[in-house]
């Protein structure tokens, strides 16, 4: 995770707008290692380590003896959801932080190489999380960009604080979750919705949201 990062993460206990301190145990130039993020509200503390933030209850980090593993979507379901969300993403260089939803795991790293570098955050919500694609090397992305896992977290509660991602890409996307990405998108920024099911229809008289393309495989709409 980005040092500069962590600045935009909030509280998923308190929400935003309370921020997280970061504590560093050590650093890979501008990205940390390993560390902790502290709230100074509630006092929970979420350990951070290689590319992946436990934001689950304490008593749930104790117990956890599953290892590691989100299979996300198959191989080749994840490269072609990477190749659709990076295009209507349309971001092909530079800086930024983009949010992957629950259950596109396997899309995770490919869009960040597809975007130029930009930073991912991967929400995953069930009890453990994959490591796979955490770090910019094992991405497969250049030196600026590569994944970040928030585990223990969805797609309707995103400990983020709002406006601070360009983009964001929803696996059908419900009403909660559409409302947390018109939160936490800056102006202009886009919503790619994969797979859209009904819910998705109310985009459509959403003040929010434009609506520039949608099909059966997906809708993309912009921030207003």
């Amino acid at each position: 995770m980005l040092l500069d990062l962590a600045e935009s993460l909030a509280c998923p206990r308190c929400g935003p707008p309370q921020g997280l301190i970061v504590l560093v145990e050590s650093m890979d130039g501008r990205r940390i290692t390993a560390g902790r993020l502290d709230c100074p509200s509630c006092e929970a503390r979420f350990p951070q380590s290689q590319g992946l933030i436990d934001f689950r209850e304490t008593s749930l980090r104790e117990s956890s003896t599953e290892p590691d593993s989100d299979p996300g979507t198959p191989a080749a379901s994840g490269e072609a959801d990477a190749v659709v969300a990076a295009a209507l993403f349309g971001i092909r260089e530079g800086r930024g932080l983009l949010v992957v939803g629950p259950g596109l795991g396997g899309a995770a790293a490919r869009i960040a190489e597809l975007s130029g570098g930009c930073e991912v955050l991967h929400l995953e919500g069930r009890s453990s999380a994959s490591r796979k694609g955490a770090g910019a090397h094992e991405a497969g992305a250049d030196r600026d960009g590569a994944v970040t896992c928030l585990q223990g977290v969805s797609g309707d509660a995103i400990p983020l604080l709002s406006a601070r991602a360009l983009g964001i890409v929803l696996d059908t996307g419900g009403t909660r979750e559409i409302d947390e990405a018109a939160r936490i998108l800056i102006h202009g920024g886009r919503l790619v919705i994969l797979r859209p099911g009904s819910t998705a229809m109310a985009l459509d008289g959403d003040p929010r949201f434009e609506v520039l393309a949608r099909d059966e495989r997906a809708i993309l709409a912009h921030r207003t």
